[in-house]
């Protein structure tokens, strides 16, 4: 379980910065257009793939491909 969690550390720690900076920037007075191109979600999951596709060998000792497998596996529940 320990393994897992430190796996999912940096993507935890993304979300936390997108969602704290989307908060501020709602007190600071900026736009929620503007807001949403920088703190959105399609920003944040382009940031999580280049992250976690670049430290796949090095911080986790996967391959590209064994990253590519993750991502298949890793899937959002779908509601019906």
């Amino acid at each position: 379980m320990a393994e897992r969690i430190q796996y999912i550390k940096l993507p935890i720690a993304l979300l936390v910065i997108f969602a704290l900076g989307k908060l501020i920037g709602g007190f600071a007075g900026l736009p929620y257009e503007a807001g949403s191109q920088i703190f959105g979600m399609v920003p944040l999951t382009v940031a999580l793939c280049l992250v976690w596709g670049g430290l796949a060998r090095t911080v986790y000792g996967q391959s590209i491909g064994g990253a590519i497998t993750l991502g298949k596996l890793v899937k959002a529940p779908r509601h019906n």
